[in-house]
């Protein structure tokens, strides 16, 4: 069974952030969040995309 470090590494990461930063990355979680329950594509400012061969992730 495969582990994951991913939890404490986002944690890390998201410490690190300045209280400006933690907002807009806040913000754009809301964003991302309304465009998948809309079952739109993410919004070309989110600068997201596909992960390299996975389909559909």
């Amino acid at each position: 069974m495969p582990t994951h470090d991913e939890f404490e590494q986002f944690m890390r990461e998201y410490l690190a952030l300045t209280p400006t930063e933690r907002r807009l990355f806040a913000k754009a979680v809301v964003k991302m969040v309304a465009d998948m329950k809309a079952g739109k594509p993410f919004r070309k400012r989110l600068r997201i995309s596909a992960l390299g061969g996975y389909p559909g992730i």
